[in-house]
């Protein structure tokens, strides 16, 4: 840019506008915003693109009122801003809760004439859902349905889901697919995570079920979903089915997935009927996480099976994992209830020097 003034040429607004992008792209919004002042007092007339930019920079840090002065400043001065413009701010008032001010401005722009897009009825509906103003969520959903048939509604029957307010989730569902929307497979594991999360298997398998008859194929998160709540349950024959199913479907199990059944079986039968099938996956080829090693330590405990625990401890780290403060407490515990010394000094010595490089921890 300098360059360019030494030579005696005259940048134009697109120049400028490159550069601006540049800053705020790489998050130095401070210095796009000093330099869009500067064009402004040399003269040049910022167009829409320069706003836009602008606006958006100021929004990510956290000066909202500002961008919004600058906006008013655009159409006082004759430049007409679009959609996008308006996100920016609609977006920042809603990630600081002032929700009520971003349907205002919404209101505003329908007003002006300006339509807004689906990541503006997106914003606005998770901003709702955040604040748990479901009526208004579902009064915009019902305008979204009208004006955007193709968008979708995760944010709302997620936001519904995690409160519990999982029929309420399933009407929205429901509202979908009576407009002609077919929900997409991380709709499904949000309704379906909901009612796991209050061990309703049931319906659960009726969505996993209502998911294959619409066409809808289900991931392995969605299987884990299912048989995380069966072993919840403790219906572990129904978990293991599952299991089974996964790989004709052309999927494979992870670490969530058999950390699932692990714990299931340990609760459900024994430790050591979890631990003969962490050997078959072991065998298998399965390469068991910290979590996997700390169900099953944890499981051993639980039955008084110290010496078990402690192999699988030391096996842990032959494996070349670090066992976490959790696992250390787990087996320190178990010793001192059973009266039991295996070399706790050492233990005890570990536990500190984990408790190191882990904030916020206080040993007692």
């Amino acid at each position: 840019m300098g360059k360019i003034f030494k030579l005696g040429f005259q940048p134009t607004i697109v120049t400028f506008n490159t550069l601006i992008h540049g800053l705020c792209r790489e998050d130095k919004f401070g210095e796009a915003v000093d330099l869009f002042d500067d064009i402004v007092e040399k003269g040049y007339q910022p167009n829409v693109y320069t706003y836009t930019v602008i606006v958006n920079g100021l929004c990510k840090i956290g000066k909202t009122n500002v961008a919004f002065a600058v906006l008013k400043r655009m159409m006082q001065e004759g430049c007409d801003p679009n959609v996008v413009s308006f996100n920016a701010i609609i977006d920042s008032l809603c990630k600081d809760r002032f929700v009520t001010e971003a349907l205002d401005l919404f209101l505003k722009i329908k007003s002006e004439g300006i339509l807004p897009g689906v990541v503006t009825y997106n914003t606005l509906i998770h901003g709702l859902c955040m604040s748990s103003r479901w009526k208004e969520a579902f009064i915009l959903l019902n305008q979204m349905l009208r004006a955007n048939g193709h968008t979708r509604f995760n944010y709302l029957v997620d936001g519904l889901c995690k409160e519990g307010k999982v029929s309420k989730a399933r009407d929205v569902v429901k509202l979908m697919m009576q407009g002609g929307i077919q929900p997409h497979v991380i709709t499904y594991n949000s309704l379906m995570d909901g009612y796991c999360l209050h061990n309703q298997v049931h319906q659960a398998r009726e969505i996993f079920d209502l998911m294959g008859s619409k066409g809808c194929t289900p991931t392995v998160v969605t299987y884990s979903i299912l048989i995380h709540c069966y072993c919840k349950m403790k219906r572990i024959d129904e978990a293991m089915r599952l299991l089974y199913e996964m790989p004709c479907k052309g999927l494979m199990p992870n670490h969530s997935t058999y950390s699932s059944l692990i714990r299931g079986l340990c609760r459900a039968k024994s430790a050591w009927a979890a631990h003969k099938f962490f050997k078959d996956l072991c065998a298998s080829g399965y390469s068991p996480n910290v979590v996997a090693f700390s169900i099953l330590i944890d499981g051993f405990c639980k039955h008084s099976c110290l010496n078990m625990a402690l192999d699988l401890f030391h096996k842990m780290q032959k494996n070349l994992l670090k066992p976490n403060l959790i696992i250390y407490n787990t087996v320190i515990d178990d010793a001192a209830t059973v009266k039991l010394v295996v070399n706790n000094d050492q233990l005890v010595k570990k536990l500190l020097s984990c408790s190191k490089s882990s904030q916020g921890v206080t040993l007692k």
